[in-house]
């Protein structure tokens, strides 16, 4: 049990470490064993969630000024774009070269130019989580919504009135682990491992929305 948290909301696990975002702050614990190693205090409107990369670089959502914070391996501190990119910042993951926020909308960041596109279904809006499958495929959770995936094609997992929130995807179980919260429990979907049966397009209409910075 991890003792001292006033507001926990993200969670990362890289490296033998848990990294949990907590009343503007990142507090570092050793993994397994939950030790305090570090709290690093953040510029931040309201911090959200985090993503790690493997080379250590942390990436915090900031939901009130709709951008990502990043704390290089040598804790320096700088914000991805200083423009409000991303209106309602909030689930974020990273992945190599690229980073997913979701907010209003759900937007894909090369990290080698910090260009920007909106990628997903123009419905998809109010991203809290996002999960990737070994092949690629994206799992996104709307704000009480259902798990999508995105993949060659898009897919919707879960029954009407979930008040699911930020979710988690174990990948040896092809579980996606939705807490909800009204209900106060936590429901697992198992996710198959190819799309299957009905299913829409992915692409939305149109072609993607590119920026650049």
């Amino acid at each position: 049990v991890v003792e001292g948290l006033d507001a926990p909301l993200g969670m990362a696990l890289r490296n033998g470490r848990l990294y949990v975002v907590d009343n503007n702050a990142v507090k570092i614990f050793r993994w397994p064993g939950l030790t305090p190693l570090q709290t690093i205090a953040l510029d931040a409107g309201v911090a959200n969630d985090i993503a790690v990369s493997e080379n250590n670089t942390v990436y915090v959502t900031d939901m009130k000024r709709g951008d990502v914070i990043v704390i290089s391996a040598n804790l320096e501190q700088t914000v991805l774009t200083g423009n409000s990119r991303f209106p309602g910042a909030n689930g974020v993951h990273v992945n190599k070269r690229t980073l997913y926020v979701g907010g209003k909308h759900l937007w894909r960041v090369d990290l080698r130019d910090n260009s920007i596109t909106r990628i997903g279904p123009a419905w998809l809006t109010d991203i809290d989580g996002i999960e990737q499958e070994p092949d690629g495929t994206l799992q996104i959770t709307p704000v009480g919504g259902p798990v999508v995936r995105l993949g060659d094609c898009v897919q919707r997992f879960g029954g009407p009135g979930v008040s699911s929130a930020n979710h988690g995807y174990a990948a040896d179980l092809g579980l996606a682990l939705i807490p909800t919260g009204f209900d106060n429990t936590v429901i697992a979907i198992r996710v198959p491992r190819r799309a299957v049966g009905v299913a829409t397009p992915a692409k939305s209409p149109g072609q993607p929305h590119v920026d650049r910075p």
